[in-house]
């Protein structure tokens, strides 16, 4: 944590299942609400860019409801 103008910046990491284990527990939920009109914004973390691409291309693959993504770099 640190004091920056106007805050604080923290870095905690995001634990969370990965995406196929998202689509496992939510997909068939988020997939539904997709149907319904809301946009799902889908969340992707990695240390690297290889990992970040590597993830898209499997929420590309495995989530076609999503309608964005919201990439997490500061963790």
């Amino acid at each position: 944590m640190t004091e920056v103008r106007g805050g604080m910046m923290n870095s905690v990491g995001l634990q969370n299942p990965g995406v196929r284990g998202m689509v496992e527990e939510s997909g068939e939920y988020l997939a539904d609400l997709a149907s319904k009109g809301t946009a799902v914004i889908c969340q992707v973390a990695g240390h690297s860019t290889e990992e970040y691409v590597a993830a898209l291309e499997l929420f590309e693959e495995l989530c076609p409801w999503a309608s964005a993504f919201e990439l997490n770099v500061s963790c």
